[in-house]
């Protein structure tokens, strides 16, 4: 598996709205090929992180394109520029 984190920072006013439109979009988000996991997270000073888990670094790198034009459609609610970092996997842990 693969991670790509990215972190940006979101309009704190905007922020309700920027939760809503990742909603609508799950679906989408989760159609792109080799997607296993997204997560979303914000702390309370706007600083966010997308968190997306893919099956293979391949996978991760051939969906660039498609994770860059949903990200664009989050440009109203982002005021700096997207940190992306990829990462192999070394671990994996879930409760059952």
């Amino acid at each position: 598996m693969y991670a790509r984190i990215t972190t940006y920072h979101c309009k704190n006013e905007m922020r309700d709205e920027a939760v809503a439109l990742f909603e609508k979009m799950k679906s989408e988000i989760m159609a792109i090929s080799g997607m296993k996991h997204m997560f979303h997270t914000c702390d309370e000073d706007g600083n966010c992180a997308m968190i997306a888990i893919y099956e293979s670094r391949e996978m991760a790198e051939a969906a660039t394109d498609n994770a860059r034009a949903l990200f664009a459609r989050f440009a109203d609610y982002i005021d700096s520029e997207l940190q992306p970092h990829g990462y192999e996997v070394l671990v994996h842990v879930t409760n059952p």
